[in-house]
């Protein structure tokens, strides 16, 4: 993963995804399911791929302990412009394990794990489960290998060649503000099997399986009843089997000796 990629990205990034209509509605998705886990306040948080910091600001303002992590420097700098009472920190993936040993929740939001490979995943998942107690949660929300609405955007593209694109264990090069990143897309399935060894599945969600993928943004803020409506049926015909189908998938791992609540 090059930080570079996402240096380039930090200015634009508010503007390109946070603030727009399809972004706030993405991350609403998630903060409703992190409120359905019901953390015990206040717990500890490590966040990774953090970005400009809104996730790190939801934790604090419920009253947990936050440690937020990017790579990139200049991601991390605009997250200590926005919010200077967080404790943000330049790191990479499989070092956020190593800051703090007191964990109750490790957290990463919008694909920052589809930017390692199968390898360093697992390798992720080897140095949590090594590091943090026995009584601790992952929640990671992934890019999946099948989403609808990119499929059906190529196909009305033309771009028929590329129609399952991301179905594939290869990376793929994603343009991120003119500059390609490398992204690894993953199943609910494959994230199951890299875990496996140390970690069990607590529980599986659908972000976006209605409501588009960001880049479609642009044409959804000119239309918002509609995008009113498919918030509407993400709300109330999302399951836990169409994960591979949305945008994102939001996976809860916890420790194979954990009971799961």
């Amino acid at each position: 993963m090059n930080k570079a990629n996402f240096d380039n990205a930090a200015n634009q990034y508010d503007a390109t995804f946070t603030h727009t209509a399809v972004g706030k509605t993405q991350r609403e998705q998630v903060w409703q399911q992190l409120e359905n886990l019901k953390l015990s306040v206040p717990s500890s948080v490590v966040e990774v791929n953090c970005g400009t910091g809104e996730d790190a600001n939801f934790f604090k303002s419920k009253g947990h302990t936050v440690v937020a992590t990017d790579l990139s420097s200049e991601m991390i700098q605009v997250a200590k412009t926005k919010f200077p009472t967080i404790d943000f920190q330049v790191c990479a993936i499989n070092s956020a394990p190593q800051l703090t040993a007191q964990v109750d929740l490790l957290f990463s939001n919008f694909g920052g794990m589809n930017c390692i490979s199968a390898d360093q995943l697992q390798l992720f998942f080897k140095n949590c489960h090594s590091t943090y107690p026995k009584e601790h949660r992952l929640v990671l929300v992934i890019m999946g290998k099948k989403c609808i609405w990119d499929n059906f955007f190529l196909f009305i593209k033309g771009k028929w060649k590329q129609l399952g694109r991301r179905n594939t264990n290869k990376p793929l090069a994603v343009n991120v503000d003119g500059i390609d990143v490398f992204t690894w897309y993953y199943s609910p399935k494959e994230i199951l099997r890299l875990a496996a060894p140390h970690y069990q599945l607590a529980s599986l969600h659908p972000i976006g399986l209605h409501v588009p993928p960001s880049y479609l943004a642009p044409f959804f803020e000119k239309r918002p009843r509609f995008l009113n409506l498919l918030k509407w049926l993400d709300n109330h015909f999302t399951f836990s089997w169409q994960a591979n189908y949305a945008d994102h998938f939001m996976i809860s791992l916890v420790p194979n000796e954990q009971t799961i609540h």
